[in-house]
């Protein structure tokens, strides 16, 4: 899952941001549950993750994402590229 609480540094726009949970960052964050409701832990949980994100479209007709190089505090990382779309 990719959620935004809109930080200072995206409002919005399309194009190529860091993954940054704060709101002094980008706002952008991600929740990944490898296990569904199993016994593996929430990574994003504590809002720490880092990474890349190009936000290709995010509007009414739609939602297009690539994430690259994410990595969770743990140390578990998704290297991508990978595609989100809704």
């Amino acid at each position: 899952e990719a959620y935004t609480v809109y930080g200072t540094a995206w409002t919005g726009e399309l194009g190529t941001f860091p993954i940054d949970c704060t709101a002094a960052g980008t706002g952008i964050c991600v929740y990944f549950d490898p296990d569904g409701p199993g016994p593996i832990g929430v990574l994003g949980a504590d809002f720490l993750v880092t990474g890349d994100v190009e936000i290709i479209q995010a509007d009414a007709e739609g939602f297009e994402a690539v994430f690259s190089n994410v990595t969770f505090s743990d140390g578990s990382t998704i290297p991508g590229p990978f595609t989100v779309t809704g």
